[in-house]
């Protein structure tokens, strides 16, 4: 019982420090970065890549969000902890129908 309340801990913790990573680019702006993660996704769900993470509680990703991360770092994108963005960068939490929701930051 112990093993899996640990388990369960790990993964609660995973997920809570992946909701603070933005895609940003200086000198993007936030409508443009939005455009490029779409534009990401979009090629990332076309490749026909599996979705699925490798392993049982595996944490990395799954080869269809490696696809994904390529695409942006590509763009020229980092991923940064939100409280390491530059100052005057506007961050928000993006939902579009159709893609998952995800974490943007850009000028205004």
């Amino acid at each position: 019982m112990r093993r899996v309340m640990c388990t369960i801990c790990l993964i609660a913790v995973l997920l809570i420090s992946g909701c603070n990573a933005y895609w940003y680019q200086p000198g993007k702006t936030l409508e443009q970065c939005v455009q490029d993660v779409i534009e990401c996704k979009g090629e990332a769900k076309r490749s026909g890549l599996s979705p699925f993470q490798t392993g049982f509680l595996s944490t990395s990703p799954s080869p269809m969000q490696e696809c994904y991360i390529a695409c942006m770092r590509l763009k020229g994108y980092q991923s940064y902890h939100r409280k390491y963005l530059p100052t005057g960068v506007r961050a928000q939490y993006v939902i579009i129908k159709g893609y998952s929701s995800f974490n943007a930051a850009g000028r205004e």
